[in-house]
């Protein structure tokens, strides 16, 4: 099976650079974001589309998958910040200062009322699983940034926040393979040029 994780365009929380996990619209840079990957996709037969229910990425998948309206799945959801969420980044550095710090770097807002990147991992491998299910079809899911780096970190042991040489940009492309259970990343972070 091929798998496209596909992360939504930006959010207002983005470009504001807040911590983000509750409802957030995407920005006219997120729907250009959204266009573009539907272009990347354009001609790629998809037998299922899964998005996060969060409406950053339910508004991506609809903008780059016209007409195929996504099943929405909670396990595709961004890593939860608990008391951060909706305040501004900066302001909680201040605030907290070097335990946040630490705590962003490893992915652990357990502190806050939050997840940790295992809990996150652990929703990652129920949904891989899931796909494994769908053998030969290919499957695009439209999540969010945490939910990539935590399904990276589960299938390869590579933590994306700490090697600082990956990116996980907003409309970013991410597709894996899986073959009798044995998991295989084809392209990461494409960027609409290529496939």
């Amino acid at each position: 099976m091929k798998l496209y994780l596909i992360r939504h365009g930006e959010s207002a929380a983005n470009f504001e650079k807040r911590f983000s996990f509750f409802e957030e619209p995407i920005t006219q840079k997120g729907i250009d974001q959204a266009k573009k990957v539907g272009e990347y996709l354009k001609g790629i037969h998809f037998d299922k589309v899964y998005s996060s229910d969060m409406e950053r990425a339910i508004a991506t998948a609809r903008i780059a998958l016209p007409g195929k309206e996504p099943e929405q799945d909670p396990m595709l959801r961004e890593i939860a910040t608990g008391d951060l969420a909706g305040k501004p980044i900066d302001a909680c550095l201040d605030q907290y200062g070097l335990s946040l710090r630490r705590d962003r770097l490893i992915r652990d807002f357990t502190s806050y009322g939050g997840e940790n990147e295992q809990a996150v991992m652990a929703r990652s491998r129920v949904f891989l699983a899931k796909m494994e299910e769908h053998a030969d079809e290919t499957v695009a899911a439209f999540t969010h940034g945490g939910f990539i780096c935590a399904t990276l970190e589960a299938l390869f042991g590579v933590n994306i926040v700490t090697s600082r040489t990956l990116l996980c940009d907003n409309g970013m492309v991410a597709v894996f393979e899986c073959s009798d259970a044995c998991w295989k990343l084809h392209s990461w972070n494409a960027n609409g040029m290529n496939r």
